[in-house]
């Protein structure tokens, strides 16, 4: 190895290990960050619930549904009264406006409904007014029901 072939190595193991490096530091605050996104999203749908219904569920623990694909997604237990009736689903829905978080609830009685979407303030304007419209609501409904019939854990 000569003199040049050796500089050449040493600077392109420079510039792996600056990657390497950048990549360890953003997957450590992914880590560190990770439970405040998680409470934030669980804070922004109780929110939906209790602007939806006044006899709105609670959110009980997180569980690992069946996969949505590359949507994000987060499911939680629904607890009515101290009691798991069902399912709270968090669901990125794509509109003509872009993406929201939709809130979903699932109880085997009533099946799915859309209860509204996360960060928007009040109840004046629906869904439809940020370019998501029934259609892709009732698909998201068939989805998550089938969905819920294979987490099962409910009687």
């Amino acid at each position: 190895m000569n003199a040049q072939t050796k500089i050449d190595v040493k600077k392109i193991m420079c510039t792996v290990s600056l990657f390497f490096a950048f990549f360890l530091l953003l997957a450590g605050l992914q880590y560190i960050s990770l439970p405040y996104a998680e409470d934030g999203l669980k804070q922004s749908a109780r929110t939906v619930l209790e602007n939806w219904s006044d006899k709105a569920p609670e959110i009980g623990d997180k569980i690992q549904a069946a996969p949505l694909g590359w949507n994000y997604s987060q499911t939680y237990f629904s607890l009515l009264r101290g009691r798991v009736n069902g399912f709270v689903y968090i669901i990125r829905i794509t509109g003509n406006a872009g993406p929201y978080t939709g809130i979903f609830y699932y109880t085997p009685q009533t099946g799915t409904v859309f209860c509204g979407l996360a960060g928007i303030s009040g109840k004046a304007k629906g869904a439809d007014h940020y370019g998501i419209t029934s259609r892709i609501i009732t698909e998201w409904v068939h989805k998550l029901d089938a969905i819920a019939k294979k987490t099962g854990g409910l009687k």
